[in-house]
């Protein structure tokens, strides 16, 4: 990615709270269909596996005892075995393993379900035993001016009773889920909900940035930067001084202090340590890392390089806030209320809750999944298993990975508040014998709150990963911090999406993004996808694309560039409409057989532009402009993008396809019981600048 980015329109979003404005929506998942296996097994939370028979009346306790007894009944089954679980909250501190012999076969499944009408949380956290928590009881130097020690609650590590150590490397990146493998901490939440690690400023869309550079430093160099103190420096409101913490910040360097930063460009964000603060200078020296300042305006940078403090006890100012200190070997909380023996939970696992290995023929079905470090699912070599119905939430890494085998996937499942992606696939089948994999009828959002950058609703095999044949269909995708949906691969296919608000904390990134290499993948097809409301986020996005890949018949509404093809290989890009947009359609493509016709600019303050001129993009004049807003689409206002039969459109364009408005997005199934959109749905985000006015 090689843009310049004007900084007016950058926002730094930092999704660190898991209940936030977006109200979880999951009564609109409902109980699927009655089970048709022959033999039914039944787990309760009162149930007792030395004295229980797996009955109804004499239930089992735990998924493993279900499991073995599951295998030892499964070979006199005709129709499959459903394993019920009653209602209430399962603790599952340690991973869930089902291999190759725990599954099924063709016509008889193995299902884990929830029973019907009664809800069925599995958990990877663990309840935090109250008498383990005392009032704070060190220097109150140390504590914020918001708060009192009788606020703050402190448990020793040893006490907490974790593997947890809150030891942190000198630099975290976030690419490559950095955070998530390195940085030693819990996930700590309350009645369900994730608590927030502390932070200066407070909350999304406060932050500090730096004044000047003084010295960049490198990956072996110290970097050093001014910080800035007077309203007068800051840039716009959102932005913060230091506001005098900064000597709070100066003493307690030996516990640790952290400052998370988009130090070079928008779309790469590190954590470094702070090795020194000079309150005279008002300088601020950070660990070797990276080389800070935008890279536009090297060596002093911008002036506008945003950053932020986190987990440091200086920070907790706010009820649900807490943080780890390496060097006390505590963790300091501001809890909400009283802390008792059900409220508090923590997690420490780094591996799946349900971790599957070449099994096959196995069904999750109306689970709610929540509360650990590591994947909710990972499925490895596996046959149709396959996640149905099930909510998935306050997960810390990827919610859902699928590695190798064929048939799987998660469908018309609700996943939300997520540390990293929603649901990764990564190389399986070959161009012979597709993958079958899918992400079908899901909704997806608030995710990437702990990676920011590179975490999408939807990873199918982005860069240079072998997978065929997978699709992504009919799902509701938004509130991203960065991409909707990262793809590459071969013969996959995308249509009947609903992706919105992307590019919220970053920049350069598209509800659809690809950057592969050009003979690794292609013949991926992207159709009937609706892009909306995503002011400083992009369409579908090619920064480097693949070869023979389709682009048809979708629509973007107020987007920053609604069709943006850097290289192409023989691509083509017909009947797509941009509509309100500040840029149209930004084509380069490297082959003659490009084909780039019938598309539609309209509203758009840019309609058309090649990416780079001596590329010679394939513009065909089929390729319309109009200026009138009224294009006569069906129902602007409610978001029906359909075109009425009286179009001018239809005139000027004879052959063009009309947007399939009714088909876009989730649809009712046995699972799905509606399809209601966000109360928010047509908002966009908070930022700077209006498209297609």
């Amino acid at each position: 990615m090689m843009i310049k980015i004007n900084m007016k329109y950058f926002v730094l979003l930092i999704l660190l709270i898991s209940n936030s404005t977006l109200e979880a929506q999951n009564d609109d998942i409902g109980w699927g269909p009655s089970s048709t296996t022959d033999k039914n097994v039944y787990i309760a939370t009162n149930g007792n596996d030395l004295t229980g028979d797996g009955t109804i009346a004499k239930p089992f306790a735990t998924l493993s005892k279900a499991k073995d007894y599951v295998n030892s009944i499964k070979a006199s089954s005709v129709s499959g075995v459903t394993i019920w679980l009653r209602g209430g909250t399962y603790t599952i501190p340690t991973t869930f393993s089902i291999g190759s012999t725990d599954g099924g076969s063709i016509g008889k499944p193995i299902i884990y379900r929830a029973y019907i009408n009664e809800k069925v949380i599995l958990s990877g956290a663990k309840p935090v035993n109250p008498s383990s928590w005392i009032n704070y009881s060190g220097s109150t130097s140390r504590l914020n001016p918001a708060v009192t020690a009788s606020q703050i609650k402190e448990c020793t590590l040893t006490n907490l009773g974790m593997a947890v150590t809150g030891t942190m490397p000198n630099k975290i990146d976030d690419v490559n889920n950095g955070y998530y493998q390195f940085t030693n901490l819990p996930g700590v939440y309350w009645n369900g909900v994730r608590q927030n690690l502390a932070r200066f400023p407070n909350d999304y869309p406060n932050y500090m940035e730096v004044k000047q550079v003084v010295d960049g430093g490198s990956s072996t160099i110290p970097s050093i930067f001014k910080y800035k103190t007077a309203t007068s420096e800051l840039y716009d409101s959102k932005m913060n001084m230091v506001s005098g913490r900064e000597v709070a910040w100066a003493a307690a360097i030996p516990n640790g202090v952290f400052l998370k930063g988009y130090w070079r460009v928008n779309w790469q964000i590190t954590r470094l340590r702070v090795s020194a603060i000079d309150l005279a200078q008002k300088t601020i020296t950070l660990s070797p890392g990276v080389t800070i300042g935008n890279k536009y305006n090297l060596p002093l940078g911008s002036g506008h390089e945003p950053y932020y403090v986190v987990n440091l006890l200086e920070e907790i100012d706010q009820p649900g806030e807490w943080c780890i200190d390496a060097l006390d070997r505590k963790m300091y909380y501001y809890a909400p209320e009283v802390i008792t023996n059900s409220n508090l939970s923590v997690s420490d696992n780094k591996n799946p809750l349900f971790d599957i290995n070449g099994a096959s023929e196995v069904q999750f079905v109306r689970l709610e999944v929540a509360g650990n470090l590591g994947n909710a699912f990972k499925m490895t070599n596996c046959t149709n298993v396959k996640v149905t119905g099930c909510i998935i939430h306050d997960i810390e890494y990827d919610a859902v990975v699928i590695n190798g085998g064929s048939g799987c996937g998660v469908l018309s499942s609700n996943l939300y508040d997520l540390g990293a992606s929603g649901v990764l696939v990564g190389a399986a089948g070959s161009a012979s014998s597709p993958s079958n994999h899918f992400i079908t009828n899901c909704h997806i959002y608030n995710f990437g709150y702990l990676n920011n950058i590179y975490a999408a609703s939807i990873n199918l095999a982005y860069k240079d990963i072998a997978l065929f044949g997978a699709k992504a269909d009919h799902n509701l995708i938004h509130d991203c911090p960065h991409a909707g949906v990262l793809h590459g691969g071969s013969n996959n296919l995308f249509e009947y999406n609903d992706v919105f608000r992307t590019s919220k904390c970053s920049d350069d990134m598209g509800a659809f993004y690809c950057f592969t290499a050009p003979n690794a993948n292609g013949g991926n097809i992207l159709r009937y996808n609706l892009m909306h409301n995503s002011l400083q986020g992009d369409g579908i996005y090619f920064d480097r694309s693949g070869t023979n890949d389709k682009v048809y018949s979708n629509m973007a509404y107020q987007l920053n560039r609604a069709f943006l093809f850097r290289t192409g290989w023989n691509q083509d890009v017909q009947n797509n409409l941009a509509y309100k947009c500040r840029n149209g359609f930004q084509l380069a493509v490297k082959d003659p057989g490009a084909i780039a016709i019938n598309n539609v600019a309209a509203g758009s303050a840019v309609p058309y532009t090649n990416v780079d001129a001596a590329l010679g993009a394939i513009l065909d004049v089929s390729n319309k402009t109009y200026y009138t807003m009224n294009l006569k689409f069906k129902d602007e206002t409610n978001f029906d993008f359909s075109l009425l039969p009286s179009s001018q459109i239809f005139k000027d364009i004879p052959t063009y396809v009309n947007f399939p408005s009714s088909s876009i997005g989730l649809y009712i199934d046995s699972y799905r019981i509606s399809k209601s959109l966000p109360s928010n749905y047509k908002v966009n985000p908070s930022i700077s600048g209006v498209y297609g006015s």
